[in-house]
This record gives structure tokens, sequence and C-alpha cells, in this order.
């Protein structure tokens, strides 16, 4: 398969990459900094020899990635946290709940307050958010009862230590410790909606290191 780069406006792309406006899994309410550069990475549906591959293969890929990029990209010194937001039913973010529980995946997690009083409600929206192992970090994303194919949006930060807390303990999406948060990411990951594309913010990484890395690891998956 083959992987397309595009630089975007990361002011712009916080908000408008499928995902909701508002609520738990909408933009971060801190605009970016001047400075950070986006980048949207997604497999083409068709190859070089005109053979064309699954939304479930394309998906896979974009699973498989993301291991291995965290790996090429993050900081020494960094901790590498997520957060997950979206319904909470079956093949959705339930299944979030179970691996926030496992203590060999997550070494710290939050998870924000969620009700449904009455039965003709949808599922709410709520978030979980977790310091995970990192030599676990793949059984988390490519979990296939965790609907990041579906309506679960996943973010990934690398921070330093002293700001995993803070992170963890950020339930909304306009908490005002993002302004702290966001400038001391090394980057930042997000899925786009349906896991069709996924979305790298950073001030570090420059245009030339994310194709070159992005490329690479694409031959690997």
């Amino acid at each position: 398969m083959i992987v397309r780069i595009n630089q975007l406006d990361a002011l712009s792309r916080n908000r408008s990459d499928g995902w909701p406006d508002d609520g738990p899994g909408g933009p971060i309410g801190v605009e970016f900094a001047r400075g950070i550069r986006a980048f949207e990475l997604a497999f083409l549906e068709t190859d070089d020899a005109r053979q064309k591959s699954s939304l479930e293969d394309r998906q896979t890929a974009l699973r498989r990635m993301l291991p291995r990029l965290i790996d090429a990209w993050r900081a020494p010194a960094d901790w590498v946290v997520l957060r997950l937001d979206g319904p909470l039913c079956p093949d959705e973010l339930s299944r979030g709940f179970s691996l926030m529980l496992d203590p060999k995946l997550c070494e710290r997690y939050s998870f924000s307050a969620a009700d449904r009083l009455d039965p003709s409600f949808d599922p709410p929206v709520c978030s979980v958010r977790m310091l995970p192992a990192m030599a676990r970090l793949k059984d988390i994303v490519l979990d296939e009862h965790l609907g990041l194919h579906n309506n679960v949006r996943l973010r990934l930060l690398s921070l330093p230590e002293p700001l995993v807390n803070p992170f963890l303990d950020t339930a909304t999406m306009d908490d005002e410790r993002w302004r702290e948060i966001l400038p001391a990411a090394s980057f930042l990951i997000s899925t786009c909606h349906g896991l069709t594309a996924m979305q790298v913010f950073s001030r570090q990484l420059n245009a030339d290191t994310i194709r070159a890395q992005v490329t690479s690891v694409a031959e690997m998956v």
C-alpha cells in the first residue's frame, strides 16, 4: 500500500478532521502555537500495480504504524500518554475501560463521569486517559474491539513526566492546563473519524523527517 503524506494548516486542522465541534471528542480548546507543523497520513486505496485495498486493511495498517512512529519520534526523556474519546458501548469506548484496568497495559489512568438515565438516550460520550506501558502500547492500538475504526478518537502525546498527571486529569477539552500541556508536547497524534487517516502535530519534527520515517515504517506494515 502507498502512504500519502500531506502538510496541513495546524490551526485549521485542530477543528476539521471529522469529529464533533465540541464535547470530549471535539478539538482542544487552546489554539496551537505558531510554528507547529501539521501532517496528515493516509494509505491510498490503490497501489502502483492498481491493486485495491479494503478500508479495513488500510485501518489496520494505520494501527500498526502508530507504535513504530512513536518509537521513532519520542524524545528519550518523554512519556507517551493517550486519550480515548467515544460512546460508552461495545466495540467503541467500553473496551478502553478493560484495557485501562489491565495493570500490564496501563500504569496510571483517569476517566470522565458518564450517565445514561433513560434507555431511549444514545450511549454517553466520555473519555479515558492513560499512561500506557510503552512495551505494550501496540496491544492497545491494535485491539480490534476498541472502536478506533468507528467512533472512538485516539490522541497520543509525548510529554515530560511532570505533565503526565495534569494531562490525565484534563477531563474537558477547554481545561486551562492545555495551555501548558500542548506547547510542551514533542508531538501530538490524532486519528481522523473512522480511522481513515491520522494527523501529526509537532514543532520539532520537520517535513523531511516526517516523510522519511513514515515512508520507511509504511514498508514494514
